[in-house]
């Protein structure tokens, strides 16, 4: 058997190992791919039509209506997700606006961290296969994040700050952080700090 070294064939193997069908044109069903199940499909992830995305609010319309009102019903019901009103628009706007100012690292590394949890509880309630659905969609997010700092440059800007007068966590915090914005994660920087404090 040969292998389909297309663009299309690629797609097709990405698709399937993520939701469980390759996601050819006309495949996806409403009844099917829009309908929420557990897991979900083959690592987690559910696939969509095209139509169903918003350009102007970067967001699949029908699968955030599906996950308000399976996870938060009163929410959906309040914003009128399933409709297109002034209420939708209003939140939809906001939606953007939060991720916008976030940045997409900052949500992407929100996913990440929920998600370990999710492990942590899903291992404590000796469920290994959910912890296992988590575990690849963290996998999964972390293909998108920048390549981490290494610790030795976190380490000489963190000697650099106390060597410059910062001599308590905060304040090397408050000049290190933001100098790794989206590279570090803050615990990793945090402990770093109080390191060469103690260190120092």
């Amino acid at each position: 058997m040969t292998s389909d070294t297309s663009e299309r064939g690629l797609e097709r193997l990405i698709c399937k190992a993520l939701t469980g069908a390759s996601c050819d044109p006309g495949t996806v069903r409403a009844d099917v791919v829009r309908e929420p199940a557990t897991p979900y499909g083959g690592n987690g992830w559910t696939g969509s039509s095209p139509d169903d995305y918003s350009r102007e609010y970067c967001v699949d319309l029908v699968q955030l209506r599906i996950f308000l009102e399976q996870t938060q019903p009163q929410v959906a019901e309040a914003v009128n997700i399933a409709a297109d009103s002034p209420t939708r628009r209003k939140f939809l706007a906001r939606l953007q606006g939060e991720i916008t100012r976030r940045g997409t690292i900052d949500v992407l590394r929100k996913g990440i961290k929920t998600r370990l949890e999710s492990v942590e509880q899903y291992t404590a309630a000796n469920r290994p296969e959910l912890a296992e659905v988590e575990r690849s969609q963290i996998k999964v997010l972390e293909e998108f994040l920048p390549p981490a700092v290494d610790p030795e440059e976190i380490r000489g800007a963190v000697r650099a700050a106390i060597a410059g007068g910062a001599k308590d966590v905060g304040k090397v915090m408050g000049q290190v952080l933001p100098k790794f914005k989206g590279r570090a994660d803050g615990k990793v920087v945090n402990q770093i700090v109080r390191e060469e404090l103690q260190a120092g």
